[in-house]
């Protein structure tokens, strides 16, 4: 048959396709080893992501791969470091996971009831970086001046 793929041997398979899958998953398995809890995040909450959007696409905004602004009615899936906001408000017996929760639950909140949100949804980020932004991700409150309410919190850009 012309054009048709064959493998003579179990070597030339091995060579090949396993080899390229084994290196594709020992990188995964590597992940645990060394200190990246930004790839173990993302390997996790990618499938979680697609979930979501397969379930509530029409009423979700992924923020900024959207667009940089949310439509009314809509709920939003942002990107959020805890260590931005965590610091304002007191720990009060929560454990750092439960406190990190609160704080950017609280944090939220406040900013959306004082229509201080809509200004971080709007990083003042030049055009190119915002086409950047707009395909790797931004994180929500990275290179403003101030986080929670009535404290100050400076935020280093990305």
């Amino acid at each position: 048959m012309a054009g048709a793929f064959s493998l003579t041997s179990k070597a030339e398979f091995k060579s090949d396709a396993f080899e390229a899958i084994y290196r594709a998953a020992q990188g995964l398995h590597r992940v645990g080893t060394i200190d990246s809890s930004v790839a173990k995040s993302t390997h996790a909450g990618i499938p979680w992501q697609l979930n979501l959007c397969s379930q509530l696409c029409s009423g979700l905004h992924f923020w900024p791969f959207y667009g940089w602004s949310i439509a009314s009615g809509k709920s939003a899936l942002v990107e959020v470091y805890p260590a931005l906001c965590k610091h304002a408000y007191p720990v009060n017996g929560r454990m750092p996971s439960q406190h990190n929760a609160f704080a950017v639950a609280s944090w939220l909140s406040q900013a959306d009831r004082s229509c201080q949100l809509v200004r971080f949804l709007q990083p003042a980020l030049s055009p190119p970086e915002r086409i950047v932004a707009g395909v790797e991700g931004w994180i929500l409150g990275v290179g403003q001046s101030t986080l929670a309410a009535g404290a100050a919190h400076p935020v280093s850009s990305r």
